[in-house]
């Protein structure tokens, strides 16, 4: 017989306050006993048992703020079985004072339970991630952990060497035997206190199951790194296969110390994922000394089972790009599949890329799911910025290519063109995420007008209008994902400020854009969920062709859209088209959810406001407008002109629902 929900609270109400009679913190209010009927509504008597109809894999507690009594209700009425409560989420309010003892409690019971055999429920995933633990109260919940733990999140706390030697001794006598994730990321361990995890598992009497180490941001320092590549090469980790240290400045001899570990026989032969970002690899002896040691030592030899490799973010000099390229050319890295390299060099950067693009387009070389690369600077005398960018695609070794992402400095502007020919030429047909940037702005310390000539003349329009042409042709069929950021033009006397005589101007043309606007609304990106443009035109002409094609309905998958335009010289009825193609939105493009507009000139806003309100935008939208006050000169005494007045009249009338920011 099936109990009716107000039985079901009836009965829960009185459990509570039978259990709670004695407890002068109990609190005559119904509320848990609501929440706890909807778990335990079915398991009221001995001789109705049943379990919930819908499965509850995660337990969120992360803004919950409960008192004791409340708490230990709700937690004693989880529902049991497979599939249960697998992960428990909690916030900094449920791990302080007593709800950190009602929490404890209830992770005792399941680990008593678990020894005992007897377990229902058994917690897979425990994330205390920004919890504000303190070593008190790390080392109370580490201690309640059940033994089926397979996850602990411990990112973003205040866990420093103390917290670590207690991890250290419990994974040292097996007390998580059963643990594969370790997430340990910005907390002030410091050089000592990855020292003190690295004994722990240096000195395991068994093998740990661990797969997953991260550690980045938590000032490990070369001497942290040390003690871990130390405690890794007693072998106790085998299965090891992500190894997570970005932000951690270890130095040259730091990634020395780690290759000794990777390279180890028998030590981490599973790594798939080093994530070495932020790490200063080439740093030698002194902040300004350069040292690739360390580097060469790393890829030197082969490392079968690597997947992806991050090196990101680190200022590395010419024979950095000898040295992935050559690992990349030998086949040293078969199975690479994710390279990130930004910001590799800002010396002679032209040429770090074209060694690697040499080792990319080798025979040995891997077919690569996601490359991240950005060539940032200008060029050195006796370069060219066409590098070898088209050969790399002709190859075939991108072929296999979903994720591409390409920053290139205004000394790069060939390089950026063949990559874009390479996209729109289909040598890439299984792409779901591209991202490209030839930058935001660029800063010349001058006002002459050919030089601005000769700068806009760089071939970033002819990178455009192939991406476009890929589109129109259905040779980008399975993007899902595409960010266009166009720089502008500053020439004047100061960088970032824009002062009378100053020249401004983009380098494409609006042409250029309405046709990229009107291709992707054609109907051959009908995957599309996410499209982001910024650019500078002159006039509204491309903000026009967009119109065109957001209002074509050729994007139903569209979730998310930003642009950030500036419209040199006035905006006219391109932005007003805009602005009713958004107004039709809930027939065009059903599946928008989030708007962001980021308006730079004086009349963008209100031609764009005009069109707005001839239509609605539909409730499920959020909008978030940003408006560029210094360079429009906004006012409060503009506020009319500059179009508030119409988009605030919109949303008075009900034309502009959405949510608004």
């Amino acid at each position: 017989m099936e109990t009716s929900p107000v039985a079901a609270e009836r009965s829960c109400s009185d459990d509570r306050r039978r259990k709670t009679s004695d407890d002068p913190s109990a609190e005559p209010d119904g509320t848990a006993a609501v929440l706890s009927a909807i778990f335990a509504h079915a398991n009221l008597s001995p001789k109705a048992q049943r379990s919930p109809k819908a499965p509850l894999p995660t337990f969120h507690l992360l803004d919950f703020s409960l008192s004791p009594a409340k708490l230990r209700l709700l937690l004693s009425s989880l529902p049991s079985g497979s599939g249960f409560v697998e992960t428990l989420k909690l916030g900094p309010a449920l791990c302080r004072d007593g709800a950190l003892l009602e929490v404890l409690r209830f992770l005792q019971q399941l680990r008593t339970k678990e020894q005992n055999g007897v377990a229902r429920l058994y917690v897979k995933t425990v994330d205390l991630s920004e919890c504000e633990l303190n070593h008190f109260r790390f080392a109370a919940l580490l201690n309640s952990l059940p033994a089926s733990l397979e996850c602990l999140d411990l990112s973003g706390n205040l866990l420093q060497r103390s917290s670590m030697e207690t991890l250290g001794s419990l994974l040292a006598t097996g007390g998580l035997p059963r643990l594969l994730i370790l997430e340990l990321s910005r907390n002030p361990l410091g050089p000592l206190g990855v020292a003190a995890l690295a004994e722990g598992v240096a000195v395991s009497l068994q093998t740990l199951p661990l797969q997953v180490l991260r550690l980045g941001h938590t000032c490990a320092g070369m001497e942290g790194v040390r003690a871990l590549a130390k405690g890794l090469r007693r072998k106790n980790t085998p299965n090891l296969q992500v190894l997570y240290l970005g932000g951690n400045h270890m130095g040259s001899k730091g990634v020395m110390e780690l290759a000794s570990a990777i390279g180890a026989e028998g030590a981490l032969l599973f790594l798939r994922e080093l994530i070495l970002r932020d790490t200063q690899i080439a740093t030698g002896k002194n902040t300004f000394s350069t040292d690739h040691s360390g580097l060469n030592e790393l890829l030197s030899k082969e490392k079968p089972a690597l997947e992806k490799l991050d090196l990101s973010d680190n200022l590395l000099g010419e024979d950095a790009g000898q040295i992935v390229g050559a690992a990349l050319e030998a086949g040293r890295l078969p199975s690479l599949r994710d390279v990130n390299l930004r910001l590799l060099s800002l010396v002679s950067s032209v040429a770090v890329f074209n060694v690697i693009s040499k080792g990319l387009r080798s025979h040995a070389a891997p077919f690569l799911k996601a490359l991240r690369v950005e060539v940032p600077c200008e060029l050195r005398e006796g370069e060219t910025s066409e590098s070898r960018s088209a050969a790399v695609f002709d190859s075939g070794r991108l072929s296999e290519l979903e994720e591409l992402n390409f920053r290139a400095g205004w000394g790069f502007m060939g390089g950026f063109k063949e990559f874009c020919r390479g996209v729109g030429r289909g040598k890439t047909p299984g792409l779901r995420l591209l991202s490209l940037s030839a930058g935001v702005c660029w800063y010349l310390p001058s006002t002459d007008r050919e030089l601005v000539i000769s700068v806009r003349n760089l071939p970033v329009e002819e990178g455009v209008l192939a991406v476009a042409e890929g589109v129109r042709e259905g040779r980008l069929e399975m993007l899902e994902g595409f960010e266009l950021e166009l720089p502008k033009i500053h020439c004047g006397d100061s960088p970032g400020i824009l002062s009378d005589g100053d020249i401004v101007c983009p380098t494409v043309s609006g042409e250029t854009i309405g046709r990229l606007g009107r291709d992707l609304g054609g109907g051959r990106v009908r995957r599309l969920r996410e499209l982001k443009l910024q650019w500078t035109e002159e006039g509204d002409g491309g903000v026009g062709g967009l119109a065109v094609g957001l209002g074509s309905g050729g994007l139903p998958s569209l979730e998310r859209l930003s642009l950030a335009v500036d419209c040199r010289g006035g905006a006219g009825n391109g932005c007003e088209a805009l602005g009713r193609a958004l107004g039709s939105s809930a027939d065009t493009l059903p599946s928008l959810r989030t708007l962001i507009l980021s308006c730079d000139g004086d009349s963008t806003l209100s031609r764009l406001s005009a069109g707005l309100v001839e239509g609605c935008v539909p409730c499920r939208i959020k909008v978030d407008l940003c408006l560029n006050g210094q360079e429009s000169g906004l006012g409060d005494g503009d506020r009319e002109g500059f179009g508030l007045g119409d988009l605030l009249l919109s949303f008075v009338r009900g034309k502009s629902p959405g949510c608004v920011s």
